[in-house]
Protein backbone atom coordinates (compact mmCIF):
# COMPACT_ATOMS: atom_id res chain seq x y z
CA UNK A 1 0.00 0.00 0.00
CA UNK A 2 2.91 2.47 1.00
CA UNK A 3 4.71 1.55 -2.09
CA UNK A 4 1.68 2.40 -4.51
CA UNK A 5 1.18 5.80 -2.66
CA UNK A 6 5.12 6.55 -3.25
CA UNK A 7 4.63 5.42 -7.14
CA UNK A 8 1.54 7.52 -7.22
CA UNK A 9 3.06 10.78 -5.91
CA UNK A 10 5.96 10.14 -7.76
CA UNK A 11 3.76 10.03 -10.73
CA UNK A 12 2.01 13.38 -10.33
CA UNK A 13 2.03 15.85 -13.09
CA UNK A 14 5.10 18.06 -12.46
CA UNK A 15 2.92 21.68 -11.28
CA UNK A 16 1.23 19.53 -8.46
CA UNK A 17 4.46 17.84 -7.18
CA UNK A 18 5.96 21.36 -7.53
CA UNK A 19 3.31 22.00 -4.70
CA UNK A 20 4.35 19.59 -2.63
CA UNK A 21 7.94 19.91 -3.15
CA UNK A 22 9.26 21.14 0.51
CA UNK A 23 13.03 22.25 1.45
CA UNK A 24 15.40 19.65 0.86
CA UNK A 25 15.89 18.42 4.71
CA UNK A 26 12.43 18.17 4.54
CA UNK A 27 12.27 16.49 1.12
CA UNK A 28 14.89 13.78 1.97
CA UNK A 29 13.00 13.29 5.14
CA UNK A 30 10.24 12.10 3.67
CA UNK A 31 11.79 9.68 1.36
CA UNK A 32 13.80 8.27 4.72
CA UNK A 33 10.02 8.40 6.11
CA UNK A 34 8.25 6.83 2.96
CA UNK A 35 10.94 3.56 2.86
CA UNK A 36 11.12 3.48 6.14
CA UNK A 37 7.48 2.54 6.41
CA UNK A 38 7.29 0.36 3.74
CA UNK A 39 10.56 -1.76 4.36
CA UNK A 40 9.09 -1.95 7.89
CA UNK A 41 6.09 -3.92 7.08
CA UNK A 42 7.79 -6.05 4.50
CA UNK A 43 10.55 -7.05 6.68
CA UNK A 44 8.12 -7.27 9.67
CA UNK A 45 5.56 -9.60 7.24
CA UNK A 46 7.84 -12.13 6.64
CA UNK A 47 10.64 -14.31 8.64
CA UNK A 48 12.53 -15.81 5.46
CA UNK A 49 15.75 -14.39 4.26
CA UNK A 50 15.54 -15.06 0.73
CA UNK A 51 11.85 -13.45 1.10
CA UNK A 52 13.55 -9.95 2.54
CA UNK A 53 16.08 -10.24 -0.17
CA UNK A 54 13.67 -9.98 -2.62
CA UNK A 55 11.46 -7.86 -1.29
CA UNK A 56 14.12 -5.39 -0.47
CA UNK A 57 15.21 -5.63 -3.67
CA UNK A 58 11.69 -4.96 -5.29
CA UNK A 59 11.77 -1.51 -2.60
CA UNK A 60 15.18 -0.65 -4.21
CA UNK A 61 13.76 -0.76 -8.04
CA UNK A 62 11.13 1.20 -6.62
CA UNK A 63 13.28 3.43 -5.85
CA UNK A 64 15.31 3.54 -9.06
CA UNK A 65 12.19 3.10 -11.15
CA UNK A 66 10.20 6.56 -9.81
CA UNK A 67 13.23 8.93 -10.35
CA UNK A 68 13.95 6.73 -13.69
CA UNK A 69 10.02 7.56 -14.43
CA UNK A 70 10.11 11.28 -13.54
CA UNK A 71 13.10 11.76 -15.66
CA UNK A 72 11.82 9.73 -18.77
CA UNK A 73 7.80 11.18 -18.18
CA UNK A 74 9.19 14.97 -17.01
CA UNK A 75 12.34 15.64 -18.43
CA UNK A 76 13.40 16.23 -14.92
CA UNK A 77 17.39 15.25 -13.45
CA UNK A 78 17.68 12.35 -11.95
CA UNK A 79 17.62 12.62 -8.49
CA UNK A 80 20.19 10.17 -7.05
CA UNK A 81 20.06 11.84 -3.62
CA UNK A 82 16.69 10.39 -3.23
CA UNK A 83 17.70 7.15 -3.89
CA UNK A 84 20.28 6.74 -1.66
CA UNK A 85 17.34 8.34 1.23
CA UNK A 86 15.52 5.71 -0.09
CA UNK A 87 18.07 3.10 -0.06
CA UNK A 88 18.91 4.69 3.69
CA UNK A 89 14.61 4.24 4.99
CA UNK A 90 14.88 0.88 3.59
CA UNK A 91 17.79 -0.21 5.64
CA UNK A 92 16.48 2.16 8.75
CA UNK A 93 12.79 0.44 8.29
CA UNK A 94 14.40 -3.01 7.94
CA UNK A 95 16.60 -2.55 11.40
CA UNK A 96 13.43 -1.68 13.14
CA UNK A 97 11.32 -4.57 11.92
CA UNK A 98 14.17 -7.07 13.02
CA UNK A 99 14.76 -5.21 15.93
CA UNK A 100 11.74 -5.07 17.18
CA UNK A 101 10.59 -8.67 16.11
CA UNK A 102 13.75 -10.30 18.39
CA UNK A 103 12.63 -8.10 21.13
CA UNK A 104 8.63 -9.60 20.77
CA UNK A 105 7.43 -5.70 20.63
Amino acid sequence: MVAVLIAILALLPPAHRLNLHSHEAVHQGAHIAAFAVASFFVFRGTRAPQTHLWLAGLLLLLAAGTEAGEHLLFHSAMEYNDVISDTAGLFFGAFAAITTRRLRV
